[in-house]
């Protein structure tokens, strides 16, 4: 029996006999429960994931206001660049006004046809300003009165609350049909 002993010892062991020992050795000993580690590390990555979903959403939030917020001061450095440009007209109109009168109210020295001519197309020219101006002010009427409209509206519903908003007659009044 010893001899036998000698010669398996003297073998090479195969590999699989290998891998068994190795196995045994990195084998949790009983008290440690591999299930509950492999628990642990889980909920580890799925708090994790949480956290850079949560990293995601506040970074895209902030993409967003950022967005919103530089297109909200393109619009009203827009508005205010048109509002100036109003101003502007405005000043030309009224210059265009005194320069109108002047020229109507100056006495031609010799009356020819280059006066008559220049008459007429000032003629025209005012009456196209004028029925623009025309439609410019009803329009600004027009706005205007929504504007005030939305106003009684809002005070309305500020003073009676879902009583006034929820009104039949005010619904039937403002449905479109």
């Amino acid at each position: 029996m010893a001899q036998t002993n000698k010669k398996t010892t003297n073998q090479p062991t195969p590999p699989f006999i290998e891998v068994l020992k190795q196995r045994a050795l990195n084998q949790p000993s009983p008290d440690q429960n591999p299930i509950g580690t492999s628990l642990e590390n889980f909920r580890l990555q799925k708090e994790l994931e949480k956290k850079r979903v949560e990293q995601f959403h506040q970074t895209r939030k902030k993409e967003w206001s950022q967005v919103y917020s530089a297109k909200e001061k393109e619009i009203e450095n827009h508005i205010l660049s048109v509002r100036e440009q109003l101003k502007q007209l405005s000043k030309q109109i009224q210059r265009v006004d005194r320069s109108t009168q002047t020229a109507i109210q100056s006495e031609p020295v010799e009356i020819g046809e280059y006066h008559l001519s220049f008459l007429e197309q000032l003629q025209e020219k005012l009456k196209s300003l004028s029925q623009k101006i025309a439609e410019a002010n009803t329009w600004l009427s027009v706005y205007n009165q929504r504007g005030k409209k939305k106003g009684y509206y809002w005070s309305q519903f500020a003073k009676k609350g879902s009583s006034f908003s929820q009104n039949q007659e005010r619904q039937l009044a403002t449905s479109i049909n």
